[in-house]
């Protein structure tokens, strides 16, 4: 045929998303599907930009049994714990994705949270392309200014007065 129509979708979840996993719950807003009603409930420890609508479910290994089986029609991502597995496993929820994050640096882990998000995603080529350009940039600024000097750097979010906090408790999270 002479014309060829393209059609281009809004960046669409293609299944309900629970999400116990900070990295993901942060990815899920960077890519404007946290609000879309296709994400169920995200943990009341995660703190986000616009306040979330779903269901807050306040710990992981510690959600009944009856939760749980609540979740199973919803793909459940949650950070790496065997008991927690355990649970999922014994209230039949059979969509999990497990999310490790310990001992990454943060480009990893967020290459990695892309990898695991997209089997659950439709039409998000353009928002998925612009965080991994913003993760080159960054990365690459990183390696400029180190350089020129040793440094070390510290990952964490928020945010320093004048003088540095004594004692920083992190989590881990997305870039």
């Amino acid at each position: 045929s002479i014309f060829s129509m393209q059609m281009t979708f809004a960046c669409q979840l293609n299944t309900n998303i629970v999400s116990l996993s900070n990295p993901i719950t942060t990815l899920l807003e960077e890519l404007e599907l946290l609000h879309t009603g296709k994400v169920k409930a995200i943990s009341s420890f995660h703190k986000t930009l616009k306040p979330f609508k779903g269901d807050a479910l306040a710990g992981g290994i510690f959600l009944s049994k009856a939760t749980l089986q609540k979740l199973s029609d919803s793909v459940v991502f949650f950070d790496a714990s065997k008991e927690f597995e355990d649970s999922l496993k014994s209230s039949n929820v059979k969509n999990y994705v497990k999310v490790k994050t310990i001992g990454e640096d943060p480009f990893t882990v967020s290459n990695s949270l892309i990898s695991k998000i997209k089997p659950y995603v439709e039409g998000c080529e353009q928002n998925i392309k612009k965080i991994s350009e913003k993760l080159v940039s960054v990365k690459s600024g990183l390696k400029k200014k180190l350089s020129r000097k040793k440094a070390k750097i510290i990952f964490f979010l928020g945010s320093c007065g004048d003088k540095l906090p004594e004692l920083v408790i992190v989590e881990d999270g997305f870039v």
